[in-house]
């Protein structure tokens, strides 16, 4: 048999790797140990079950909120409104919005009425 086979020496960097090992179990436990929720956990948990959350919203986003953003993307861009500084200042906030919401149905609507209310335009 080889005789380094059955060598048990111990050098420097096994014990440094089983002291690395010591102390990452260590903390491991420590940190599973503590179940006391710190304060910033708090006040992220208060604001979670505080919100609404509107499910109708996010059903009616998923399926109609694509169609009504392409047309408003479309139809609001400043580049539309070269002539007039008002409306070209508008449609750039607009369009920049719609980019923001567009998954939201709800902002999306919001925008439309307001484009059709400043840019004098209908969707």
């Amino acid at each position: 048999m080889n005789e380094n086979f059955l060598d048990w020496s111990i050098d420097a960097w096994t014990v440094i790797s089983a002291l690395e090992f010591a102390v990452i179990m260590f903390l491991i436990f420590m940190a599973l140990k503590r179940k006391v929720p710190t304060p910033r956990m708090s006040a992220m948990k208060k604001n979670i079950i505080s919100e609404k959350v509107d499910f109708g919203n996010i059903l009616d986003s998923a399926f109609h909120a694509e169609e009504l953003y392409e047309q408003l993307k479309v139809k609001c861009h400043p580049d539309r409104f070269v002539g007039d500084e008002r409306k070209n200042a508008a449609a750039l906030e607009i369009f920049q919005q719609v980019g923001q919401y567009r998954h939201d149905i709800k902002a999306l609507e919001r925008l439309r009425q307001r484009a059709e209310d400043e840019l004098d335009i209908n969707i």
